[in-house]
Order: C-alpha cells, then sequence, then structure tokens
C-alpha cells in the first residue's frame, strides 16, 4: 500500500513538474509548464525586496530553467519577468486588488479617418478632355457625387453614384462650336491598396446609365487615385477615370464620413 502511495506522488509531480523551494523564505513553490515558469512567492517576504533583490532572487532561482518567461505570482498581484542572455529583467506587474479606475487605458493606434467610419458621402468635380485625331475635341466639366459604405474590413467599398456635366465639342478646322449636357447614375466599388495609411491608391470599377447628346448607354467606368485624410472625418479623394462617354477625366473631390 505504502508503495503505491508513493508510485502515485512521483506520478503526479513528474506530471505538473512542479517543485518546492523555502530559499530564503521567499520562493514558496516552482511550477514549470511548458515552456512557462510559475514561482509561487510568499506576499510577506517577497513584497519587501527592492527591485534588484527581486532580480537578483529570480536571476538565481531560475538560472538552470531553460525557459523564456518566469510568471511571479505574489497573492493577489503578479510580475512577468523574461529571460535574455542568462540576464532576467522585469517586463511588466499588476495588482488585481486596484480598482479599474486606477488602471491606465491601453492606447491602440488609430487608422485612418476613411478606413475608420462605414458610411460616407463624396462631393466631386471632374475635368476631361478628349482629342482625337479624326474628330472634334471634346471638353467636359462635370459635378460628381457618390454615397456608400466600406465592406471587407474597410479594404473595400461599395456605393451610388451620380452625375451632371456640360460638355462643349470644338473643332476649330471643321467651324464646330456645340455646347450639351450629359449625366448618369450608377453603382462603383473601388478596392484600397492600403490600409490604415496617410495616402491610401486605390483602384475602382463601376456600372452606369449614362446620357450624352441625346443618345444613351451602358458605360463601365474605372478609375485609379489615392485617398488622403484631412482634418475631421473627412478626405481628400484625386482620381483618373475613363469611360466610353466622358472618356478621360480628372476628378478632384471631398469626403465626409459619418
Amino acid at each position: 500500500m505504502r508503495k503505491a502511495i508513493l508510485i502515485m506522488c512521483l506520478f503526479v509531480a513528474a506530471l505538473t513538474s512542479a517543485r518546492s523551494q523555502t530559499t530564503d523564505n521567499y520562493v514558496v513553490q516552482i511550477m514549470e509548464h511548458k515552456e512557462i515558469v510559475y514561482l509561487y512567492v510568499n506576499p510577506l517576504t517577497y513584497g519587501q525586496l527592492s527591485e534588484i533583490g527581486k532580480n537578483t532572487l529570480i536571476e538565481r532561482e531560475t538560472k538552470e530553467l531553460n525557459v523564456k518567461h518566469f510568471y511571479v505570482i505574489n497573492g493577489h498581484s503578479g510580475e512577468l519577468w523574461q529571460k535574455t542572455n542568462g540576464s532576467v529583467k522585469l517586463v511588466d506587474s499588476w495588482n488585481m486588488d486596484k480598482p479599474s479606475s486606477t488602471l491606465t487605458p491601453v492606447h491602440t493606434p488609430s487608422k485612418s479617418r476613411s478606413l475608420q467610419h462605414p458610411w460616407f458621402f463624396n462631393i466631386s468635380g471632374a475635368f476631361g478632355m478628349a482629342v482625337p485625331k479624326s474628330s472634334p475635341t471634346t471638353i467636359t466639366f462635370s459635378g460628381y457625387g457618390r454615397i456608400g459604405c466600406y465592406l471587407l474590413n474597410d479594404r473595400w467599398d461599395l456605393a451610388l453614384n451620380g452625375l451632371i456635366g456640360y460638355n462643349k465639342i470644338v473643332s476649330i478646322s471643321d467651324n464646330i462650336n456645340e455646347d450639351f449636357f450629359n449625366g448618369s447614375i450608377g453603382v462603383d466599388t473601388r478596392g484600397y491598396v492600403l490600409k490604415g495609411k496617410a495616402v491610401n491608391p486605390f483602384v475602382g470599377m463601376g456600372l452606369s446609365y449614362a446620357s450624352s447628346n441625346g443618345e444613351s448607354s451602358f458605360t463601365i467606368p474605372v478609375s485609379v487615385g489615392m485617398s488622403i485624410p484631412i482634418l475631421g472625418k473627412s478626405c481628400l479623394d484625386v482620381c483618373y477615370q475613363y469611360n466610353k462617354v466622358t472618356k478621360s477625366a480628372i476628378i478632384v473631390g471631398y469626403t465626409y464620413m459619418r
């Protein structure tokens, strides 16, 4: 019976890899678990040590242990120590008895404004000019707007868009000088290349129903540009867009986020 009890005790000790200590009445027990060591100390004596004294004690007690981190359990408080090249240093400490109001809030880096707010409204101005070889030059001035939200961890957006513009066709050789209005309504999406940066490049594509000079058709505008956060919940957007109605256009706009 005694042999069975002794074998069981040895099995439990090997399983938990724990060993008791009474060195200088500071360390009560050392327990190893995977790659972390827990040192249970006597709060009455360990709390009286200076930081240098704690450093010396922890370094002495763990010099034969081939692990990197040590947790010191001191009643309701604790410390995290780290071993580097044989020496140890205090990394962090906490006290569960302190009220939560005394805890220092954790600072989290802020994201780019355009990636913090899911809903947005954009208003822009567009300027385009098409100078084909065999037809008159077309100059376009347009007002452009988008309203939508950010999707997929803020790396994409989806928006409804609308455009109303003024076109002027000029050909000196053919003595042509005509004015007309154009407009479109549609849906588009943009994918942002960088997340949370000061300058956020994007590429976009959409589908619009456009009317220009008495003719209507569907068009697929494609765009490439960048979003630059500015003061407040807003950003400046600059992009190049192409579609078969307005041809090439430079769009500069302002986006406000809710």
